[in-house]
């Protein structure tokens, strides 16, 4: 896209504003959606996406009216923005699809479900930069320039696999025409002995299940995290072609270069997606991310820019590590909120704040600071040391939360069993504790 930029005359501090303007759609519509997401099928995202992308541009105007690229980038951001959210929020739901990318599966399934849907994007990176070089070479076909056939090309394949998506996510386990009666009811039985509060179909919203997701300690530490994850995420995402162009490489080189620390991401999170659920291990597999992130961003600041392969070799680890990051904290925010619309207010300010990271990182790479980028670089050293001192204080806090409720089981349910007998299993009183309790129930065990 240095092409792209060079054709529009787009300054740093007008790239900059550019992509200030798509994140805030982004946490205008990663916040607001996920609350209603009980009544809406995963079809409707989608739709928005293909909608979007039809709007992106395809068929460039004049070279010199930024406008219609800025406006159409917007737009197209709101309906990714939308339908990641909502994506997201659905690993959690239990009338959401299972197979396609394991929804319906326990909470100790979950972080392997989500690096394998983050890696895909970070696969799509390390391929996106094979795909721009070859189109280069397209240069001037029919009268077009390079930067215009990476939008067509990318443009019509999005289309075609959100039209084909549009038809093959279910909507809920109910609707998955790809499992038979049985499986579905034992997907719902381990759902229910998980989490009851789940499948309790009279759920209503209430601001006071929003509120309380909100004061959760364990939601205002992941928040603040979010936050710096997604600074340090959207840095590596939007200006790693910056940082290796400013390093020497022509810009067709460049656009090879970028491509293998994203490959590398992709198994990396695959790998630590694996392990944090068969050792559950969220905060290990967020720590070890955050140190080597910080590692790899230490070695690119304090390395001479004479040193260019040394300095390019520390994006293997700077980028794996920050992109390892996602899937543990994602998992996090979803593992440890119970209820639909507490877990759906934790993910969406867990996507907000991240987002809103996002807005920083526009701003800490211009050109002027190569080769160095000694300001974007220490920003993101400092995000790397606070995600690990997040990870930390969340798992000391949610050790102690969980004595704490075994400690003081007949007092938290004494409300619901004021006899102290006990619950019986689906009962009313049983499905109201669950439901208005949410992740303070003493038998949710918070996962770290």
């Amino acid at each position: 896209m240095l092409e792209w930029r060079t054709a529009l005359k787009l300054s740093d501090h007008q790239y900059s504003v550019a992509l200030t303007s798509t994140f805030i759609t982004y946490v205008v519509r990663d916040t607001l959606p996920l609350q209603a997401t009980k009544m809406i099928q995963i079809v409707d995202a989608v739709v928005n996406v293909i909608d979007a992308v039809g709007q992106s541009p395809s068929e460039p105007g004049p070279q010199k009216d930024r406008r219609p690229y800025l406006l159409a980038h917007d737009q197209l951001c709101m309906g990714s923005g939308d339908v990641l959210s909502r994506l997201y929020h659905q690993f959690r739901r239990a009338r959401s699809s299972t197979v396609v990318y394991g929804i319906g599966r326990s909470r100790d399934q979950l972080q392997m479900r989500i690096a394998i849907f983050y890696s895909s994007a970070s696969l799509s990176g390390s391929f996106s930069g094979l795909l721009a070089y070859g189109i280069l070479h397209l240069h001037e076909t029919w009268g077009k320039p390079a930067w215009a056939w990476l939008f067509f090309i990318e443009g019509a394949a999005t289309m075609i696999f959100a039209t084909m998506a549009a038809f093959i996510f279910p909507a809920s386990i109910s609707t998955n025409r790809l499992l038979s009666d049985r499986e579905k009811q034992i997907l719902t039985d381990r759902l229910a002995r998980k989490s009851p509060s789940t499948l309790d179909p009279n759920e209503k919203f209430k601001l006071s299940e929003v509120l309380a997701a909100i004061k959760s300690p364990h939601v205002i530490i992941l928040t603040v995290t979010q936050f710096m994850s997604g600074t340090a995420a959207y840095s590596v995402t939007y200006f790693t072609p910056t940082i290796v162009h400013s390093l020497g490489y022509s810009p067709a080189r460049t656009q090879l270069m970028t491509s293998p620390p994203f490959a590398v991401a992709f198994v990396v999170m695959l790998a630590g997606g694996y392990f944090s659920d068969r050792c559950h291990a969220r905060a290990l597999t967020a720590g070890v991310s955050a140190a080597v992130a910080f590692i790899g961003f230490m070695l690119f600041l304090l390395l001479d820019p004479a040193h260019t392969h040394a300095k390019y070799g520390s994006l293997f680890l700077a980028i794996p590590g920050v992109f390892s990051l996602i899937p543990p904290i994602g998992a996090w925010a979803a593992n440890n909120s119970d209820g639909h619309y507490r877990r759906a207010t934790a993910i969406a300010f867990s996507y907000s704040t991240s987002t809103v990271g996002g807005i920083l990182s526009t701003w800490l790479f211009p050109h002027s600071q190569a080769p160095r980028f000694r300001p974007g670089i220490i920003v993101n050293l400092v995000c790397c040391a606070g995600i690990l001192l997040g990870v930390i204080i969340n798992y000391i806090w949610l050790r102690y939360a969980n004595h704490y409720k075994s400690t003081h089981r007949s007092q938290i349910l004494e409300p619901y069993d004021p006899h102290g007998h006990g619950l019986e299993p689906n009962s009313p009183e049983h499905l109201r504790a669950w439901t208005e309790l949410g992740d303070k129930h003493p038998d949710f065990k918070y996962v770290y």
